[in-house]
């Protein structure tokens, strides 16, 4: 994992941004950010937090900038939030999810917050008990049940 330049990770992530009309490849952008920061050394049961699912262990400061880009994005362009959550969560990676929360924050009033450990999403729940009436087909298959 290199260090994290505030400049750089800027602008890796306005490069991320300006796929925003392209949900596809903003998701191929998406996981070579976090590929390119990935910690390839935290190994299972030594990290103090580690994700039950496949995970890239990124840094919180990439995880958060990208999740406050996406959500401007989201808030400025909502037509788009459903398919970009849609295929962030079916790539099935820990941030991933992170950044599909993100998205539909400004579209259902969806608030993350860590919590508990059930549903799909492990380690983080949502607080807004309207969000799964609102999305459809239960984003990518998730269990909505887990997240009530």
């Amino acid at each position: 994992m290199p260090a994290i330049e505030p400049a750089r990770l800027s602008r890796e992530v306005q490069a991320v941004t300006l796929a925003f009309d392209r949900p596809a490849e903003l998701v191929d952008r998406v996981l070579a950010l976090f590929d390119f920061y990935a910690d390839r050394v935290c190994a299972r049961g030594l990290c103090v937090m580690r994700a039950p699912q496949r995970s890239f262990s990124a840094p919180l400061p990439v995880i958060n900038s990208l999740r406050q880009a996406l959500g401007r994005e989201a808030a400025a362009r909502p037509e788009l939030a459903w398919d970009i959550c849609r295929r962030l969560v079916v790539v099935g990676y820990h941030e991933s999810y992170l950044l599909a929360a993100a998205v539909l924050e400004p579209q259902t009033g969806a608030v993350w917050q860590p919590g508990s450990r059930s549903g799909c999403v492990a380690g983080w729940r949502f607080v807004s008990a309207g969000f799964w009436p609102r999305a459809p087909g239960a984003v990518g298959g998730c269990d909505p049940q887990g997240f009530s």
